[in-house]
């Protein structure tokens, strides 16, 4: 059982991190899609807008000191609306490292109306084949983290002139998406593939709203995720949903995210159930088989807080089989790991529990 809540530790503080990624990549998204739409102010569709991308990525560098480079063509229709499209994306990572994002086609829609007050509603964006890459290099740096010229950060925090843009997204279409994260200095990988979302977002601020399907450790998931309006240096309401595939199981979690702009954590209530814990071994120990004394129901219930360098679970209800009892465990995730669990039994049936 150790064992594997360890894993289940190790890997909700891997998709903590993937969260606090999303603010960072809606805001440098958003900036790519505000420089593109602002042409729309320059001149009618007939205009070849390819003849600009040498505009586009010198602001993008400006901005986030990282090179950005589009190999595909940039497309601009005003009639019926705005629409804005734009192929083979790449944007660098780390010096020497992947790219941190590639992205096979970019399709924006602009309400006409809002423009002529300043304000950008953007009715759709569409993301076709994504593919992140969120890297931490053995001396501890991000590839999400960006610095422009001017030196100043940019974090899950805020961004640099991004806070005052009028703008809201009525809809978030992403297609065939591939996240990877991965840590040189545990030598750790994690991906989730075949990823379908749809979100929206009343500002780059937030609030977020995300529902979506996708492949993590090879096995089909459906997942919800909201999460409260940004503020610098405030917590994030967090809400998610993660449900495995036929009757493998449901996990949700009620919290915040604090300390994004410096060493974020997860704290808030989580519950897990399913009819067969053999599934969930299944998903966290990447392994067809399990024990036969997992293939038991399970429910839990803990007070949860997770980081990058520790992990508690306290107020522990637990119904696994015939198992009824209550404890913590905490997990130490830096340099050195070390475990502790308590567990006090209330009721056993080892019978039940064996056969």
């Amino acid at each position: 059982m150790l064992f594997h809540a360890t894993h289940l530790i190790s890997t909700m503080g891997a998709v903590a991190m993937r969260e606090f990624t999303l603010r960072t990549f809606i805001v440098g998204l958003g900036i790519l899609i505000v420089l593109l739409v602002a042409a729309l102010l320059v001149g009618p569709s007939f205009i070849n807008w390819n003849d600009y991308k040498a505009e586009i990525i010198t602001a993008v560098r400006e901005a986030t000191s990282r090179d950005l480079k589009i190999d595909g063509n940039i497309s601009l229709n005003i009639i019926p609306a705005p629409a804005l499209s734009v192929t083979e994306i790449r944007l660098a990572g780390l010096p020497q490292g992947a790219p941190l994002l590639e992205l096979k086609a970019l399709e924006v829609r602009v309400a006409l109306a809002p423009l002529i007050s300043g304000k950008i509603q953007v009715t759709s964006v569409r993301l076709i084949a994504p593919h992140l890459l969120l890297e931490v290099s053995s001396t501890g740096k991000a590839n999400w983290q960006f610095e422009n010229q001017a030196g100043s950060g940019w974090t899950a925090g805020g961004a640099s002139g991004s806070s005052d843009l009028n703008l809201s997204l009525e809809n978030l279409s992403v297609e065939d998406a591939t996240i990877i994260y991965r840590d040189a200095r545990s030598q750790t990988e994690e991906r989730i593939e075949k990823l379908d979302l749809d979100g929206s977002a009343t500002s780059l601020k937030g609030p977020f709203w995300f529902t979506g399907t996708a492949n993590v450790r090879g096995l089909p998931v459906g997942f919800d995720l909201s999460l409260d309006k940004l503020a610098e240096g405030k917590p994030v309401g967090l809400r998610a949903g993660l449900k495995l595939a036929g009757d493998g199981g449901r996990a949700n979690f009620s919290g915040r995210l604090e300390g994004l702009a410096k060493v974020p954590k997860l704290i808030g209530q989580v519950e897990l159930s399913t009819k067969n814990m053999a599934a969930i071994h299944k998903a966290i120990v990447k392994s067809s088989e399990a024990p036969s004394i997992l293939q038991q129901p399970l429910e839990l219930k803990a007070s949860i807080e997770v980081s990058p360098e520790a992990a508690t679970l306290n107020d522990l209800d637990l119904n696994f089989g015939s198992v009824q009892g209550g404890g913590s465990f905490a997990a130490n995730l830096g340099d050195s790991h070390s475990y502790n669990l308590t567990l006090e039994i209330n009721h056993l049936d080892l019978d039940r529990l064996l056969t």
